[in-house]
């Protein structure tokens, strides 16, 4: 029975199904592919459209070498500090992005500024809480500030650095803005889809203007400080050694009292009594 199996009409009408249906799935998978290849070129060619915009107003280069990166993006150009701008499609059938602006910075200390209703998880979730008062009530009805270091959070986000993350999340329709700073890098993040390269170009000056706030916290954060050059007819005695302070001086930076550098650390700190700081100015 077997042997005419192969000669019978319905076992050559299966076979013609099977093979039509395999052609039918395979079709299907290719027209899948080259859909979602379209979608790709379509994003691909779009945010470069829209990073070239900002990046001739920024003066800034487009980077687009899949060598380099798996996203196009933007990038600075000496002398402007460090930066890189990213676009995450906001959708697959919408030419709007999430920006992602990151600059190196080093010194720092862990510091989020979570605001109130995201979606997003903050990167610490483990601190929990409502996290730390920076002394403005208006602030912190919108954001949850953690971070390693309240001194450090209060420094950064000073009524400098507030009024520029609300110029950030006014951009564009509104929304939400998200801070992030860890000992690397500062992360800003616009939670709502922008479409225009005039947000971009706000959005990249905010950034670098919270670089900024964030540079000067860190440098505040330092043992040494550098104040202006004292006047010629200024000699003050070292506390330590009695000898006039001209070369290799410090100060401190509690009291401000003058030293001699190897005076300085030959007492580990200030002399004078009850001051105790260790740290000094230059």
């Amino acid at each position: 029975m077997n042997e005419h199996l192969f000669d019978t009409a319905e076992f050559w009408i299966a076979v013609a199904i099977a093979l039509a249906l395999f052609g039918l799935v395979y079709l299907a998978i290719r027209l899948t592919v080259a859909r979602g290849d379209r979608r790709r070129d379509r994003f691909s060619r779009s945010r470069l459209r829209f990073l070239g915009t900002a990046a001739l107003e920024l003066g800034a280069d487009v980077v687009d070498d899949p060598r380099v990166a798996g996203v196009p993006h933007l990038k600075s150009r000496p002398p402007d500090p460090p930066y890189g701008l990213a676009l995450a499609p906001a959708g697959e059938e919408t030419e709007e992005y999430f920006p992602i602006f990151e600059a190196p910075v080093g010194g720092a200390l862990f510091l989020e500024a979570w605001p109130f209703g995201s979606p997003y998880p903050p990167l610490r979730v483990s601190m929990g809480g409502g996290g730390v008062s920076i002394g403005d009530p208006a602030f912190e009805e919108a954001y949850i500030v953690r971070t390693d270091d309240p001194h450090f959070a209060r420094s950064v986000l000073g009524a400098e650095a507030r009024a520029l993350i609300e110029e950030g999340r006014r951009i564009g329709g509104g929304g939400r803005l998200r801070l992030n700073v860890d000992r690397l890098r500062l992360r800003l993040r616009k939670e709502e889809p922008l479409a225009s390269p005039q947000d971009l170009v706000a959005l990249v000056r905010v950034g670098l203007g919270l670089l900024e706030r964030i540079r000067e916290a860190v440098e505040s954060r330092a043992a040494v400080q550098y104040f202006d050059v004292p006047q010629a007819d200024s000699n003050p005695h070292c506390p330590v050694c009695a000898a006039t302070v001209v070369d290799h001086r410090v100060a401190c930076r509690r009291c401000r009292t003058p030293h001699h550098r190897e005076c300085w650390e030959y007492a580990r700190g200030c002399s004078m009594f009850a001051c105790g700081e260790t740290r000094f100015s230059i």
